[in-house]
C-alpha cells in the first residue's frame, strides 16, 4: 500500500498522508503503478466530462471536464513531486508541491504549449464525444493510461540526466524490467477491456514510436531524461492517442 500511495503522491494532486516515509524497494515498487495512476486520472477526468456534459452542454461540459484533469494533475507538471522533494524518504509536503507551479522555468514556451495540449484536448474530446460521449471518455482513459506507459518505457530504458542525488533519480532507477513487464500487461488489458482489442495495435503502435521519437531526441539533446522529459512525453502521447481517437471514430 506504501508504494502505491508514493506513486499517487508523485504523479497526482490527490491529497495523501505527507507524513508518509518510503524505504527505497518501496520507491522502485511504486514505478509499477505509474499507467494505473494515468488510469485514475483518466478516468475522473471521464467521469466528470460526462457528469458535466449532461448537466450543461458538449463544450462547458468538455472544458470542466479538462478543468478536472488540471487540478488532479497539477497542470500537467506531474514531475513537480519528484523533483521537489526534501530527498529520498524525507517525505513531500503539500506547501513543496505547490512550489513547482511558481517555478520561472515554465517560460512563454511552457504557457505556449500548455495553451495549445489544452486545445487540441478539448478538440479532441469534443470531436469524439459529438459521435458518442461514453466511447470519448473511455479514450480519455486510455490515452491518460498510455502517456504514463510511455514515460515508465523512458524510465527504464534511459539513464538520468541530472546529479547523482538529485531525488527523482531513485525514482527512475527504480524501473525494472520486470516492473515495466507487469505495467505493460495491465496497461493492455485494461486498454483492450474499454476500446477493443482491435484498437489495442494501433494505440501501442503509436505510443511506442512516440516514445522511441523521444527517446532519440533526449539523448541527442541531454544524454539522458530529467523529470521534464517525462512530463513532456507523458502529454504528447495522451494527446496523439487522443488524435487517435478522433480517427479511428470519424
Amino acid at each position: 500500500m506504501n508504494s502505491f500511495l508514493l506513486a499517487l503522491q508523485f504523479f497526482t494532486r490527490i491529497p495523501v498522508n505527507c507524513q508518509l516515509r518510503f524505504t527505497p524497494e518501496e520507491v522502485g515498487r511504486s514505478t509499477v503503478y505509474v499507467p494505473f495512476i494515468g488510469a485514475l486520472v483518466g478516468f475522473g477526468t471521464s467521469f466528470a466530462t460526462y457528469l458535466f456534459v449532461g448537466w450543461f452542454t458538449l463544450w462547458p461540459g468538455v472544458l470542466l471536464g479538462l478543468l478536472v484533469a488540471v487540478l488532479l494533475t497539477g497542470a500537467f507538471h506531474e514531475d513537480g513531486l519528484a523533483d521537489t522533494a526534501d530527498g529520498l524518504g524525507g517525505g513531500i509536503t503539500r506547501e513543496r508541491a505547490m512550489v513547482i507551479m511558481r517555478d520561472s522555468r515554465l517560460g512563454t514556451y511552457g504557457a505556449v504549449a500548455l495553451f495549445f495540449g489544452l486545445g487540441i484536448r478539448a478538440a479532441s474530446i469534443g470531436a469524439m464525444a459529438q459521435v458518442d460521449l461514453e466511447r470519448a471518455c473511455l479514450w480519455i482513459i486510455v490515452a491518460a493510461m498510455m502517456g504514463r506507459w510511455a514515460a515508465l518505457a523512458l524510465m527504464r530504458w534511459m539513464p538520468y540526466a541530472r546529479e547523482a542525488n538529485a531525488p527523482a533519480k531513485p525514482v527512475v532507477e527504480g524501473v525494472t524490467t520486470r516492473r515495466l513487464m507487469v505495467a505493460t500487461l495491465y496497461t493492455g488489458f485494461l486498454a483492450a477491456a474499454l476500446i477493443g482489442l482491435p484498437t489495442l495495435v494501433p494505440v501501442f503502435v503509436l505510443t511506442s514510436v512516440g516514445a522511441l521519437a523521444a527517446a532519440w531526441y533526449f539523448h541527442r539533446r541531454l544524454h539522458g531524461l530529467t523529470g521534464d522529459c517525462l512530463g513532456a512525453v507523458n502529454q504528447v502521447i495522451e494527446i496523439v492517442i487522443l488524435l487517435l481517437g478522433v480517427a479511428w471514430q470519424g
